[in-house]
């Protein structure tokens, strides 16, 4: 079983919980985003480690 610690949490300002962020080893790596319905969101980096592209559980790309 993986253990993932929640190092950012994103909140509707009612303190429910909306999403949470995994990040890699550099500085604004995000690499998993788990919204509140418990679906899993992961982001595609280039050679910088910056993000571009958002893709969904099934291989789907949401953003770029």
């Amino acid at each position: 079983m993986l253990t993932i610690a929640k190092i950012a949490i994103e909140d509707d300002g009612q303190n429910e919980e909306q999403r949470d962020f995994v990040y890699g080893n550099y500085l604004d790596e995000v690499l998993i985003m788990i919204d509140s319905s418990g679906d899993d969101h992961y982001y595609a980096h280039d050679h910088l480690f910056s993000p571009v592209a958002l893709i969904a559980d099934d291989g789907t790309v949401e953003e770029r």
